[in-house]
C-alpha cells in the first residue's frame, strides 16, 4: 500500500483529520467493522458476503494495520511492532491485568503468526520483565508459538533479538 501527502486533508468517518490518503487508522477501523460484520451473520449468504469482506480488508495489511487491529478487536491489548525488511520485531505486547490468564495472549500471538507466515515475515523478540511477567515463563509461552532462541549455529546476526520466529 502506498502512502500519499494530499493537499487537503483527507477526513475520517469520524471526523478528525488525516493528512494520508490511506491511513491505517481508516484501514483497521474497515477491518475491525468487517470481523464484526462476520461474527453478527445470521444465514450463510450473509457469512460468506461478510468473509469476502474481510478478505479484501485484509489484503495489503500493513504491520501498523495489522497493529491497530488486533488493539481495536482486543481492548486490554497493547502492541508494538516495528518492522525491517522481511522482519516484524514485537517489541512489547501488554495483556491488562484483569484479562491475564484467560487465552487472549495465546490469541494475539495466534493472529500475529498468522499474520507474519501469511506475509513470509520472521518475527523476532527479546522476552522482557518489564511488565510483571518472568523470563523463563515467557520464553515457554513464545516457544510453544514456535519461537526458538536466536544462538548457535543457527543464530541470525542480521536480529539482535533473542528469540526468533521463521514463516511457515
Amino acid at each position: 500500500m502506498v502512502t500519499t501527502k494530499t493537499k487537503a486533508p483527507y477526513r475520517h468517518s469520524d471526523g478528525t483529520d488525516c493528512y494520508t490518503k490511506n491511513c491505517s487508522r481508516e484501514h483497521a477501523n474497515n477491518l475491525v467493522n468487517a470481523h464484526q460484520s462476520l461474527n453478527q451473520a445470521t444465514n450463510m449468504e450473509e457469512f460468506f458476503a461478510a468473509k469476502e469482506k474481510v478478505k479484501i480488508a485484509e489484503k495489503n495489511l500493513t504491520v501498523e494495520q495489522f497493529r491497530h487491529k488486533i488493539m481495536e478487536e482486543n481492548p486490554g491489548v497493547k502492541i508494538w511492532l516495528a518492522e525491517r525488511e522481511n522482519n516484524i520485531v514485537l517489541d512489547v505486547i501488554q495483556i491488562s491485568k484483569e484479562l491475564r490468564n484467560t487465552g487472549i495472549g495465546t490469541k494475539v500471538m495466534r493472529e500475529l503468526t498468522e499474520y507474519a507466515d501469511k506475509n513470509q515475515k520472521t518475527i523476532s523478540l527479546t522476552p522482557s520483565t518489564d511488565f510483571g511477567s518472568s523470563r523463563a515463563r515467557l520464553e515457554v509461552f513464545y516457544r510453544r508459538h514456535g519461537f526458538t532462541t536466536n544462538l548457535g549455529r543457527k543464530r541470525n546476526f542480521e536480529i539482535s533479538e533473542s528469540m526468533i520466529r521463521f514463516p511457515a
